[in-house]
């Protein structure tokens, strides 16, 4: 049975690149990546890499001759808005995969991703050219996107990163609500509208800007997420006071 896996959205769906039989495909072993150099097309290449891939975290060591040797069938062909297209389907491998999953595995998806978008764009350019670059999927927040009005909103809609640490940081206020007392819950609501007070104010000052809002944000987010679950170690009164603190806001 071939081995698939999900190579990239290229044309607006999702492309499964599938690993023929060992029988069908004489793979090189350990000299893989020399194998896909001598190899005559992009075509030849980008089928012995999907037979013989070895479904590691190196796949950049052996995607990169096969997107050398595709790109160099069509890359001068493309004129300078072709090729900002192009640059934005392979962007949009980083964008899909890098944000679903973390770690080696994401960084050899996006790789097989950007390999396959090569090879599409090889095989027939025009074709190519004429898809429309995919959209990438809206950020999640803790709060509808599409109602965001102030700076701070939009900045935190504008990254992925951003929207992943505000959903962490919901998730941790939840949490601290549902473990406290009805006075607990009061002081935590009045302590948390006061620190976002505090995030606006300070990472988007109505005279001059922070250097990045975006770091300002995402530190501040995270500080707040670490003082939360620094208050749910503590018991009795200093619990209390612990979540009446405003955390410090840093725009450096």
């Amino acid at each position: 049975m071939p081995k698939c896996f999900a190579a990239g959205i290229v044309t607006g769906m999702l492309v499964w690149a599938c690993n023929v039989s060992a029988a069908q495909t004489t793979c090189p072993g350990a000299d893989l990546a020399s194998a896909l150099r001598a190899t005559p097309t992009c075509a030849a290449a980008h089928a012995l890499h999907q037979a013989c891939s070895p479904g590691s975290s190196f796949e950049w060591e052996f995607a990169a001759p096969v997107m050398e040797k595709c790109e160099a069938a069509f890359l001068a062909k493309l004129t300078a808005r072709q090729k900002d297209a192009y640059k934005a389907k392979m962007d949009n491998c980083s964008d899909v995969y890098a944000r679903e999953n973390e770690g080696t595995g994401a960084a050899a998806d996006v790789v097989l991703c950007q390999e396959e978008v090569a090879a599409v764009y090889a095989k027939d350019v025009r074709a190519a050219v004429r898809a429309p670059v995919p959209q990438t999927p809206p950020v999640a927040a803790s709060f509808d996107c599409a109602l965001a009005r102030s700076p701070l909103e939009k900045t935190i809609c504008s990254s992925r990163d951003l929207g992943d640490v505000d959903m962490s940081l919901r998730a941790d206020y939840v949490l601290a609500m549902r473990d406290a007392t009805r006075e607990e819950r009061h002081v935590l609501a009045l302590s948390e509208s006061e620190w976002l007070r505090r995030v606006a104010r300070i990472c988007f000052p109505a005279t001059g800007a922070p250097a990045d809002p975006t770091h300002c944000v995402l530190t501040a987010f995270g500080d707040r997420s670490a003082h939360l679950a620094s208050c749910a170690a503590i018991v009795g009164p200093d619990h209390k006071w612990c979540l009446r603190e405003v955390t410090p806001v840093d725009a450096k």
